[in-house]
Order: C-alpha cells, then structure tokens, then sequence
C-alpha cells in the first residue's frame, strides 16, 4: 500500500491519462487584445478549466482552439474545443479553451454571385444558411487570417505562463491543440518559429476593396448584404465596415505577435494535437527551433480540410457556385505531414489516428470520429509519454520578479506587488525587466543571480547594469 501512495502523488504523468477530478470553470478571462483584419481592436477571450482536488502546484497546461474556417463567429465557448479543455482538466491539466481574430476581407464578386450551386430547396436553404464569409479576397487574407490566429494562441501561451501561481500551473510543461481552423493555427503556432517563416503575404498589401454584393433581377435568392452580415459579425455596429480605412492591409508584424509580449515568457511547447489540420507553408518543417511531439488525426475523405494536398472548403462546391476552395490557398493536410516528418526522420516523438472506418449515419468527414471521448484518451495518453520524456523540462521556475516601474532596483514601489528580489537570488527564481512605458531600469545596488535562475530583460526594455550584477 506505501509503495501504492507514493506512485499516486509523485508520478503525475501517470495520473494525467485518468478521468478524476470535479473541475471548476473561469469563464471569458481575458488574454489581450490585437487589431484584426478591419483596423479594429479585437479582445482574446479565453475559459480555463481547472481540477478540483488534484494538489499539484505545477500543473500541464493543454490549449484548443476551434474551427471555423478563420470566418466564423466561435468564441472560446466552441463546444468540441470546451469537451477537450475539460477531458484535460479532469485528467489534471489547466484546460484552456481559446478565442482568436476571426474574418478577413471578401472577394468583391460581380453582381449576383456568388449564387447557389443548384435549385434545389436543400441546396438552397443550406446556401442561405452561410453569411458568405468563405470567400477571401485573395488567398493572402485567408493567409494573413491564419497567421493573426497563431499569433493570438503564442500571446495566449505567454498570458497563461505569467499567471502560473495563480492556476497552480507549470510554466514550461505546455501542449495546444485544435480542429479544423483550429489545427492550423496551433500547428503554424508550433512551427512558425523563426523570423523568415513570415509569409510575404503578411506584409503590407494593397488595400482590400469593399465588396458590396448586390442581387441581380434573375436570381433568388441573391446575395445581397451576405458581405456585410460577415463584416458586422466580426465588427458590430457602431463600428462603420464600410469606411475606407477598414480596408487598409498593413503589415501584421513580428510572427510572434504583440500581445503579451513584454511579460517575459515565451511560447514554447512540448507537444501540438493537430485535428483535421493543415499546413500552408511546406518549409515550416525544414528549419525550427522548437521540435514539439506531434499529434495527427484526420478522416482521409475530408472534404473540408484536405488530408494530403488541395484547397479547403471544397465541400462548399456543392453549394455554391463558384467554390470558395478557388478562393482558398494550397494547403497540406496530416497524411502530407506525417510522410514529411518520416522523410526528414523528424526527432520529436509523433503519433498518428486517421480514421478509416465506415462514417456513422449523418456524419461528415469532417467530423472528429467516431467520437470525441476516445480521441481525448489517446491523446491524452501520448501527452503522458511525452510529460513522463520532460519530467524536469525547462524553464520551471519557483517565483518570478517583475520590475514595471521606473528607476532604481531597490525601491519596492518599482516592482509588482512590492516585492523585491533578494540578493542573492536562488535557482529556479525568474526576473523580468519590464519597465513602464518610457521608464529604465537602473540596477543600484549590488546583486548576485544564481546562473540557474533566470533574467529576462523584454524587448525594447532599457536595464542599466553598471557593474553591479554577478552571476554564479
């Protein structure tokens, strides 16, 4: 029985397969905010689902984000993504449920398109059941959707690792995941990695043209203001979507983006769950450096997402004429991937789960299959390994300083919370520079660092050191 306890509360990978704990929600806390695709400020929401019960003061943190093809109106509250973020905490994660920007510009059609493919009443009601959001402008903006959304999961990494103390969690034992829309985004957030990754798509681009869809006088339906009940889902009233500065297309800036940037933590992970995903950019997996595990699940016959090469949305071609997949960029689904890791002998562990059996009545390829429970036990199993592989991954730090005043290093008033670091300061301590705006810090006083611990100076911050720092 001793040998039995000592398993249970020292060898929590183990434990993390197990459905266990009761599970407390805190619902739409905010990560940050970004501009998105019209010039407007976007506020990430997110749910975070903790255990109950579990005493674990450095907990593994899984991240979801859903699908929508970048265009919808989702929030974090997606049902499927919900189900993973609380299968996981029930296991003893943080489960974190995430929103992202969604939308992006229209292809500015000729009167009376795009139209429904057929005449039939299905294909009619299920053409008007879209606001015609599928539809980018080009393929940069389905590009640059892609790309704000990793950006929002990096900053949304970096927010939940500045507040470890307070959900008990780990700030280095991390793993995202996502369906669809959602796949894309956390595997472009794993692999986009290196600075020349940046699409030149994501660059400063001509301005977008306001769409303006009209009906034509032999059409019914038509559709007239689609576009602009996808411009308003994304950007309520009073905001005006059709003044010219909402079609500007401004450079989308570093690929880590802004938000949460000066909190002094990074966005690595240990491993990414990739749901009906794809990749746009075949050279993600020829330079990185980060090599997180790799999860893949996908239904060969997707006609959503493709599972080896193509362009999304082809199943739209059913309803509407044209196809939003013309519109849509090449993309590389999970068969692409895996064939891509096993060529290049890809080092981090991987596992696969491409669904193969007969679809279940009224169900779609694009679905998670056959359901989502068993999916969340086999990943949730090979997290475990990769958990039990970087038991003492790091950085995990015991306490974290933040200096985010204006000065000298020893007033407390200058630090978060008043609370100054002591010299000398011991392994596993994490100090973060992040002065006020315009402000420096200005080391005063003699401190020695142990070379464990960490000092992370945020960019652009000024720290005056003038000989006063020893580390040892």
């Amino acid at each position: 029985m001793t040998v039995f306890a000592f398993t249970c509360n020292c060898c929590y990978a183990q434990l993390y397969t197990l459905r266990q704990y009761p599970i407390k929600k805190e619902a739409a806390v905010t990560a940050g905010s970004a501009i998105n695709y019209c010039g407007r400020m976007d506020t990430i929401n997110i749910n975070i689902y903790k255990p109950v019960g579990d005493n674990n003061l450095k907990r593994p943190v899984a991240v979801f984000a859903h699908g929508g093809a970048f265009s919808s109106a989702i929030n974090a509250g997606d049902s499927d993504m919900t189900v993973f973020a609380q299968e996981f905490a029930r296991r003893g994660y943080v489960g974190v449920s995430i929103d992202y920007r969604e939308g992006f510009h229209l292809y500015p059609f000729a009167q009376g398109l795009p139209a429904p493919a057929g005449t039939d009443a299905a294909t009619i009601d299920l053409y008007n059941s879209y606001d015609g959001g599928v539809f980018a402008a080009d393929t940069a903006e389905f590009i640059r959707a892609a790309y704000r959304a990793q950006q929002d999961m990096k900053g949304v990494i970096r927010f939940l690792k500045s507040r470890s103390l307070q959900d008990s969690s780990s700030n280095c034992k991390y793993f995202t995941g996502g369906f669809s829309a959602g796949a894309i985004t956390a595997l472009s957030a794993a692999f986009t990695d290196v600075a020349l990754e940046k699409p030149p798509a994501t660059g400063q681009l001509p301005n977008a043209v306001n769409p303006n869809w009209q009906n034509n006088a032999f059409q019914t339906p038509g559709p007239a203001n689609k576009d602009d009940a996808d411009y308003r889902s994304h950007n309520p009233l009073p905001f005006n979507y059709d003044a010219a500065t909402c079609y500007q297309r401004p450079d989308l800036g570093n690929i880590n983006g802004n938000m949460n940037i000066t909190s002094g933590y990074d966005e690595k992970i240990l491993g990414v769950v990739a749901m009906s995903g794809a990749i746009m950019d075949t050279t993600l997996f020829d330079q990185f450096v980060n090599r997180p595990a790799i999860y893949l699940y996908h239904v060969p016959g997707d006609e959503m997402v493709p599972f080896n090469t193509g362009h999304p949305l082809h199943a739209l071609g059913n309803t509407f004429s044209p196809s939003p997949s013309a519109y849509a960029p090449l993309v590389y689904g999970s068969n692409w991937i895996w064939n891509k890791l096993n060529r290049i002998s890809y080092p981090a562990p991987k596992r696969k789960l491409f669904y193969t059996d007969p679809l279940p009545p009224s169900t779609s390829p694009h679905n998670i299959l056959p359901d989502l429970l068993p999916l969340c036990d086999s990943v949730a199993l090979f997290f475990s390994e990769v958990l039990q592989a970087n038991a003492s991954c790091t950085p995990e730090f015991t306490d974290t300083f933040t200096f985010n005043g204006n000065g000298n290093w020893n007033v407390p008033a200058n630090w978060l919370n008043n609370r100054v670091p002591v010299s000398p300061v011991s392994a596993a301590v994490h100090i973060i520079i992040s002065p006020q705006t315009g402000g420096s810090c200005i080391l005063n006083v003699p401190v020695t660092i142990s070379s464990t611990a960490q000092l992370t100076v945020v960019p652009g911050a000024i720290f005056n050191i003038s000989g006063n720092l020893v580390v040892q």
